[in-house]
């Protein structure tokens, strides 16, 4: 299980955009989180990498993200935590979230202009 933790971890390090979804099978708003992600997973296509965490299977992962309840939704550009939701999101604020992140800068990655 160690390696797949690092396998999604450089996955999601790696991608523009990722969204992590930290649920557990016996968790009920994990269930009906499961669904409305697989629903804004599909919407949002290939150009966001979407994982689905189960926290039972990868404690270094709920560690390393310092998840503290479920379902917990992260959304990562270029690897750093941008935005954390707590509790059941549906499926249109999770389209709604991910595709206002992306179109926000990086800061430091934008280009400087000199004056003169």
């Amino acid at each position: 299980m160690q390696s797949r933790a690092n396998q999604m971890v450089a996955e999601v390090t790696n991608a523009r955009t990722a969204v992590l979804a930290f649920c557990a099978s016996w968790c009920a708003q994990c269930n009906v989180q499961q669904r409305a992600f697989e629903q804004a997973s599909a919407v949002l296509g290939d150009c966001v990498r979407t994982c689905w965490v189960d926290v039972d299977l990868y404690p270094a992962l709920v560690e390393r993200f310092a998840i503290e309840a479920i379902p917990t939704i992260l959304i990562l550009r270029y690897g750093l935590e941008c935005l954390r939701l707590t509790g059941l999101q549906p499926e249109d604020a999770l389209v709604s979230h991910v595709r206002a992140l992306a179109l926000q800068a990086i800061p430091g990655t934008m280009p400087r202009l000199r004056a003169g």
